[in-house]
């Protein structure tokens, strides 16, 4: 029943009504969706969705109209505060109760929802991980708690302040059911160790998650997962805390090296559960003003602070050396240190940049100098909200400070650029396809080759040409679709060998042409020149091209490391490899790079470590059939027959044309390394 108070004030009071047998599904994570009886619920305006949003995740069971009001409309006065809830609640029950939901009660000073009827995605996973299981959105994306609400942080101050303590919270909750899980001894260790990697990803300092995964690891005869760990966890306990693993992290790894631990035998096989854990970084919300339009994610490097005098000098070299590195990542805009300058001096929030230039992070910092020794921090904040995303110490003699700009540099590239880029994706993925941009079409390509099946793989294909159809002069844009027809062959996916490998080697020429400084560019024209005519000195002169003009280009690194291993220089492949992960360690696209530190091990010999790489990879990405043959020739090479003939019988099943005389005329491996790959996949099994 609807009534009036005075003339303006609109009042609902809930008459019982019968309670409607299914369910509202609201879907927080990566943007806000609606569902209700299995289909997509339309609700055009975000507030009311945000509202929607709040009432069913704030614990609480009603909300005064009041508080709403503030929370949504504080930048205007009382009054007209609570004349738009009034048209916002209208709107929302209207729309409700049309498609039969009606799980909306408003009273004349009180807001709730029927909560029994209600349930969100976002409870929904963490309720599964409290239960001892990973969800899918969950493992694919460990971070995905930093994707809640993305793209509503600005429909006002309070409302953002919300998201962000909705999102610690989840990050908590989360964090602890994870702890829970891979602690529970009664649960199998195929979980155990999914929920500590996962755990891991969440927390790269976890010392009891990275102990746990090494442990488990170490259990299943993968002692080069369990060996990386540590590593990744020695790294980082050195760049955040300045400081070694415990004494029991320590104790396990020497336990892992010296053999003590022995394989499990009784563990149930990995290669049989659901594939690993692979953090992506967090999306970043933005904030880009109508007269600033970047082509890509951008970054602005702001002037260090230090006292005048010799920290001075080297804060100016510092920032300098920073912004040299970073303008070497052809899809991120980095700003000139011209218009940096400008705010030097300035006590200025992210936030106001961020609306002054449209970029979508900051990073500051401050050196100081005592003696020889420089000590440098870094505060990298994104500028949609002001917060910091990531903070860094660092101490170098001055004659080390150029290795010590790089080192920061390729952090900062490390957490910035694939985080920015997960924002825009996420955002174009919200947009009608008439209104994309070459850049956010060109995303969506590179995404869709993540699946790596051969229907994402030809949308991927086709979001490419769209993009170069849109912006025939975007040089990213030609030099991704260079890498997707070399992929397209290298996977056995090609109707035609010869054509795409032409393609290839057109749109990077295409690519460099319009950006001679374009590194990816010249990876891949590097790459096609090994793959097409096995013109190794051509191709090693654009690979290290790349290598300089992209020095946190995790594709130009991958690339080299796989011509290196292509001519035989093992060591020189896994050092590039190794380098590349470096880089970037939760780019999606990472299986690729650990693919070419597999093939890189075998190379030289450690077939031990490419089998356990290999295996990895195999879990992540089973169809990378480059990936399949690698480990299937590393099974040979170390006498294990049965399981080289298992992955032969795979090979075949994913590409049933495979032929060995086929594959000898076009790999691009040199001899003697072509002659003895053919031989070992030929003792596998695998047809002439």
């Amino acid at each position: 029943m609807i009534g009036l108070k005075g003339a303006t004030d609109i009042i609902v009071e809930n008459q019982p009504l019968p309670i409607a047998p299914s369910v509202l599904t609201i879907s927080v994570i990566g943007g806000l969706n609606l569902a209700y009886r299995g289909a997509t619920f339309a609700l055009p305006n975000r507030k009311a969705r945000a509202l929607l949003a709040y009432l069913a995740l704030e614990p609480a069971s009603s909300f005064s109209r009041e508080l709403l009001a503030g929370l949504f409309w504080s930048g205007s006065d009382d009054a007209r505060a609570r004349s738009s809830l009034r048209t916002t609640l209208h709107e929302l029950r209207k729309a409700l109760l049309a498609s039969g939901c009606m799980v909306l009660r408003i009273g004349q000073d009180e807001v709730s929802l029927a909560l029994e009827q209600v349930q969100t995605d976002l409870d929904l996973a963490l309720e599964e991980v409290e239960s001892g299981r990973v969800p899918p959105q969950i493992a694919a994306q460990p971070r995905v708690v930093d994707l809640l609400l993305s793209g509503y942080e600005d429909l006002s101050d309070e409302f953002r302040e919300w998201v962000h303590r909705l999102r610690s919270q989840a990050h908590l909750r989360l964090v602890r059911a994870l702890e829970a899980g891979y602690s529970n001894p009664t649960l199998p260790p195929r979980v155990r160790r999914r929920m500590a990697e996962t755990a891991l990803a969440l927390e790269p300092l976890d010392e009891a998650a990275c102990r746990m995964v090494m442990q488990l690891a170490a259990e299943t005869a993968e002692i080069g997962v369990a060996l990386r760990a540590y590593s990744a966890l020695y790294e980082a306990l050195g760049l955040e805390l300045d400081m070694e693993p415990s004494e029991a992290t320590q104790a396990l790894v020497a336990s892992i090296k010296s053999g003590r631990i022995e394989a499990n035998t009784q563990t149930t096989d990995f290669a049989q559960g659901p594939a690993p854990t692979r953090s992506a970084s967090a999306a970043l919300a933005t904030a880009v003003l109508p007269t600033f339009t970047a082509v890509a994610p951008g970054i602005i490097v702001l002037p260090f602070r230090a006292e005048p005098g010799m920290a001075a000098k080297v804060a100016d070299g510092v920032a300098d050396g920073i912004v040299h590195v970073l303008s070497g990542i052809g899809e991120l805009l980095v700003i000139a240190r011209g218009t940096a300058r400008s705010y030097a001096g300035r006590d200025v929030d992210p936030r106001q940049i961020g609306r002054d230039l449209g970029v979508d992070c900051v990073l500051s910092g401050h050196v100081a100098v005592h003696g020889d020794t420089v000590r440098v921090s870094t505060e990298l904040a994104e500028t949609a909200s002001g917060r910091v995303i990531r903070s860094g110490r660092y101490q170098s003699t001055q004659r080390g400070m150029f290795a010590l700009q790089d080192q920061i540099a390729e952090e900062v590239v490390a957490i910035a650029a694939p985080a920015v880029k997960a924002h825009v994706l996420e955002r174009a993925k919200r947009k009608p396809p008439g209104s994309l941009t070459a850049y956010e079409l060109m995303l969506q390509g590179i995404e869709l080759q993540y699946a790596l099946d051969p229907a994402s793989f030809a949308q991927s294909g086709q979001r490419l040409r769209e993009a170069i159809a849109l912006d025939p002069s975007y040089a990213p844009s030609c030099a991704h679709a260079a890498f997707w027809h070399m992929f397209n062959v290298g996977q056995g996916w090609s109707a035609d060998p010869a054509e795409d490998n032409r393609l290839a080697g057109h749109f990077a020429s295409k690519a460099i042409g319009l950006d001679p400084n374009n590194a990816v560019a010249h990876a891949v024209q590097g790459h096609v020149l090994g793959v097409s005519s096995r013109d190794y000195a051509s191709a090693r002169q654009h690979l290290d091209r790349a290598t300089l003009l992209g020095p946190s280009s995790v594709q130009a690194w991958t690339l080299s490391a796989v011509s290196h291993s292509w001519t035989g220089k093992g060591g020189l492949g896994v050092e590039h490899a190794t380098h590349a992960m470096r880089l970037s360690p939760h780019d999606p696209f990472v299986f690729f790079t650990e693919h070419a530190l597999s093939q890189s091990h075998y190379v030289l010999g450690n077939h031990d470590v490419a089998i356990a790489m290999a295996r990895n990879v195999a879990r992540l990405k089973p169809s990378l059939t480059s990936n399949l043959r690698t480990l299937t020739a590393s099974l040979v090479a170390a006498g294990q027959m049965p399981a080289a003939r298992d992955m032969a019988t795979q090979i075949l099943a994913i590409q049933p044309n495979f032929r060995l005389a086929a594959f000898a005329q076009q790999t691009p491996l040199d001899q003697p390394v072509r002659d003895i790959f053919v031989e070992r996949l030929r003792l596998a099994g695998l047809p002439e």
